[in-house]
Parts: structure tokens; sequence; C-alpha cells
């Protein structure tokens, strides 16, 4: 999991984070029911957890980690079982994918255009340090193959753009919806302070509220 090396881990101990890259996860099936599970445009590996972290987050689910629990977790073996060429192209397709829909407009436009042809040329040379350091780089042997296979990640990405955000638009428009309705619920009660006592027995705003938003979740 992706948590901060220098965070000092406490036993048994429930830390809130960002979203991270999830080697062992516990999910409520409430939330699939709401947003659906990993989404398999991300297959056959890389960026599926993050994207199903961020979609939770943005409906109002919190991202714990808990510190009591050790999980060993062999890095890249499921990339591994793929050759390079396809390895990279799922790679430069995913992020492209992961950036339209997450990303500001100007952090979307230097992560496509700008850091990923910089990982099509260059590598790490040490994997535990930040490829923005010179000293850490070297050029790729395949980088003239990279280039061609991230450009086809451009074209394959310009093909998916309605699949690609529409989960994005989806879920924006339900928490727009979402806010509308608890702005009506609230300035009815402002209005009519004797509604509270209400609340229960006449329109239930509350209720018809979190239902609404359940059947929106669940509609494709």
């Amino acid at each position: 999991m992706g948590v901060n090396k220098n965070i000092e881990l406490q036993e048994r101990r429930s830390i809130r984070c960002r979203p991270f890259y999830g080697a062992c996860m516990l999910v409520k099936k409430e939330l699939i029911k709401k947003i659906g599970g990993l989404d398999e445009i991300y297959s056959p590996f890389l960026l599926e957890d993050s994207d199903l972290f961020l979609r939770a987050k943005k409906i109002g689910y919190n991202i714990n980690v808990l510190t009591s629990i050790k999980i060993i977790h062999k890095k890249s073996k499921t990339v591994e079982q793929f050759p390079n060429r396809k390895h990279m192209f799922v790679r430069f397709k995913n992020d492209i994918i992961f950036s339209m829909r997450h990303m500001k407009l100007k952090y979307r436009l230097f992560r496509i255009f700008v850091f990923l042809p910089i990982v099509a040329i260059l590598r790490k040379k040490r994997d535990y340090e930040r490829l923005t350091k010179f000293s850490n780089m070297r050029i790729r042997r395949e980088f003239v193959v990279n280039i061609f296979l991230l450009i086809g990640a451009y074209f394959y990405t310009l093909l998916t753009l309605g699949k690609i955000l529409r989960k994005r638009q989806l879920i924006r428009f339900l928490i727009n919806i979402c806010k509308t309705k608890m702005k009506n619920i609230l300035s009815k009660i402002r209005e009519h302070p004797s509604a509270i006592k209400l609340v229960g027995k006449s329109y239930q705003p509350l209720q018809l509220l979190i239902a609404n938003c359940m059947i929106l979740f669940t509609t494709k």
C-alpha cells in the first residue's frame, strides 16, 4: 500500500490517508453498489485501485489504513508476466485514462504530454529515488519503441474518450444533485423551523434524499 515511509506507524491505529495503491483492501458492499467495483477499462493492471478510491472519496467515503495488519506484497509479479511492450502500452494507456478522469486540467496536460514522454525515454537507476533527480536518470534502450507505444495509447484514448469520461461526469452529476437536494431541504427548514418536528411524519426529506441518491448511484 502506498503509505509514506516517513510516517511512523503505530500499532492498532487507523490512519486516514489519500488514495493509494491497494495490495490488500476491504471495501463495503454498499460502496460497490453505489459506484461499482474495479473498472475493467484498466485491465489487466495498474491504477484500477486508485481509481476506485478516488471515486469513493468524491462521494464522501474515507480511506483508512489499519496499521495492525501486515501483508507481504510481491511487487510487480503480475506485471512481470507480460512482455515489456505490452507492459509499457498498458502503463501509458491507464495513466492517460486516470489523468483524464481525476486530474485538473493543468495537471492532466502536464502528466499526459510532459511526464509520460519523459517516462517513455528515461528510467530510474535506483527505484527508491525520484525520477526528477537528474543523477537518477538513464535513457531506456527501447525508448524509440516506447514513443510509438505512447502515440498508440494517445489514439486508443481518443477512440474510447466517451467511456473514459462517462464515470467522471456521472459522479459530478450525482454530487451536484445531492448538494442541490440538501440545500433545498435546509432552506425549507430555515423558512419553517416547525417543520423539523414533522420530518418523520410528513415528507421525510432526509430519507427521500438518501433514497434518491441510492437510486442514482445504482443506475447505469
